[in-house]
């Protein structure tokens, strides 16, 4: 922007000082005249012509020379015109335009239980972990999701007891080794959406095998709701739970003769 574009000229600065405006002023950046009961400009126009007759009627009856009769008209229309602009308001607007992007909150569950092999990889091999499905998950969304970091805030959280940074200080994310010894989904959601407070959400985004040891606060429901969040979960994990059987006891005689029957109870 050049600086007389930028600077007001001689004329907006004696009416900024006539008016003793000082932080909005005539002719400045960003700023314009309007009104605060606008009219539309034929009413303008109906009006004007309506004062402009009452005022020369008020003198056309009277007896005096033509030219003075002429300059109090004008003047009393001038004045009649000046209280009708004030009655519509006239005021100074500045506008500051900021662009506040949405944020996209991922919580990736970070507890013990990822390291469980319960993945059908449908290769006949070993079964996969679950933290295995979610760095496949991770790596096959992250075109995804950089394009949507171009575009909104995206915030990596990790959690167990509670939500804590993945992202490095070099921007990069590290989910690092999933130690936690707890889940609790109902806390991470609470201290993530405190994260972002007043600052507007386009989604959640939760990955997870979905044992927590909480529940959701009615609080972070009703937030949830109110600001109408949506929370798109990942399921991780095998969607049927793979056989675990073990002998608790085993009941049977102590002494029994060679070739009998004998009964043996087994609790699995």
């Amino acid at each position: 922007m050049s600086a007389a574009a930028a600077t007001p000229s001689g004329g907006a600065s004696w009416l900024s000082g006539l008016f003793g405006l000082d932080t909005v002023r005539f002719g400045a950046e960003n700023v314009s005249l309007e009104w605060a009961r606008p009219m539309p400009a034929w009413l303008w126009v109906l009006v004007a012509a309506a004062l402009v007759l009452a005022a020369g009627w008020t003198y056309w009856r009277l007896i005096a020379p033509r030219t003075p009769r002429l300059l109090l008209a004008g003047a009393r229309t001038l004045l009649l015109l000046t209280l009708l602009a004030m009655l519509a308001g006239p005021q100074l607007v500045q506008r500051t335009e900021r662009v506040e992007r949405d944020w996209v909150v991922v919580l990736a569950d970070r507890s013990r239980s990822m390291t469980l092999a319960d993945v059908d990889t449908s290769r006949g091999g070993p079964r996969d972990t679950r933290e295995t499905q979610l760095a496949d998950a991770v790596r096959a969304a992250m075109p995804t999701l950089d394009a949507l970091g171009r575009e909104r805030e995206v915030l990596w959280l990790g959690f167990d007891a509670g939500a804590f940074d993945l992202a490095t200080p070099s921007g990069a994310i590290d989910l690092g080794e999933p130690e936690g010894r707890s889940t609790r989904v109902g806390r991470a959601l609470e201290q993530a959406l405190r994260r972002v407070a007043a600052k507007p959400i386009a989604g959640v985004v939760l990955l997870s095998d979905g044992r927590s040891a909480d529940a959701i606060p009615k609080a972070v429901e009703r937030r949830l709701e109110a600001e109408r969040v949506p929370v798109f979960t990942v399921p991780l994990g095998s969607p049927t739970p793979i056989a675990d059987t073990a002998v608790a006891r085993v009941d049977g005689p102590t002494l029994a003769f060679v070739g009998y029957f004998v009964p043996i109870a087994v609790r699995l």
